[in-house]
């Protein structure tokens, strides 16, 4: 369990991060941002491209943390890959009143976009892998570009 905060009263312990135990803060309700619905429509064109990797990288928990810690959310970003992609925005400009779900998956539209003369194997390896080591060195994962392109299809199919 972790604590949570209730603005009027002490920290106390309940089940759901960011969520005191009657569920308030001075401010209304809190939920769980994993359980809220995720609107990829930020992605444009790559949105199903990106809810693909979403799915296979955290379930589409936007609060996953992996990579001993070095990745974080819905993308399992790096915080040095966020900022490459981010940085390149594109026509996905990250604005302030972005959640970090919608700025993940609009660094991951940039990504997209950016590379997308490469053929889409090598694009979705390169997420997991990096690059460099896909374009560069040659590094391949051929089970992770299947098991993108088996969700891939199912949300094409939808």
């Amino acid at each position: 369990m972790q604590l949570c905060w209730r603005w009027d009263s002490e920290p106390r312990m309940c089940g759901q991060c960011f969520v005191s135990a009657d569920g308030k803060n001075k401010y209304g309700r809190l939920e769980r941002m994993a359980n809220k619905p995720i609107d990829y429509s930020v992605a444009g064109k790559w949105a199903n491209h990106v809810r693909a990797l979403a799915q296979i990288e955290s379930g589409e928990d936007q609060l996953v943390h992996g990579d001993a810690g070095r990745a974080f959310g819905l993308l399992q970003m790096h915080p040095a890959r966020f900022l490459e992609e981010a940085h390149r925005g594109g026509d996905f400009v990250i604005g302030v009143g972005d959640t970090w779900a919608q700025a993940q998956i609009k660094a991951c539209a940039a990504y997209f976009d950016r590379l997308q003369l490469a053929p889409m194997p090598l694009i979705v390896q390169a997420w997991r892998l990096g690059c460099h080591a896909v374009f560069d060195e040659g590094a391949r994962d051929a089970t992770y570009y299947a098991r993108w392109l088996i969700h891939f299809d199912r949300l094409n199919s939808e």
